[in-house]
């Protein structure tokens, strides 16, 4: 029965690696991919999230 469960083991691993589960190299984080900017929008020059603060103040 082990040796079942660490021939699906294997199995699975392989497949994640080749699959492109595996990254070699991390990505390097990039806060404008993650958190857009906040937008103006009724230009005012000042955008939502101020104005969402002054209003929450």
């Amino acid at each position: 029965m082990f040796k079942i469960y660490m021939r699906l083991f294997s199995l699975l691993a392989l497949a994640a690696i080749l699959g492109g589960c595996y990254e070699p190299e991390p990505r390097v984080y990039d806060r404008q991919h993650w958190l857009s900017r906040w937008s103006d929008a009724d230009d005012d020059c000042q955008n939502v999230r101020h104005e969402l603060l002054i209003w929450l103040r």
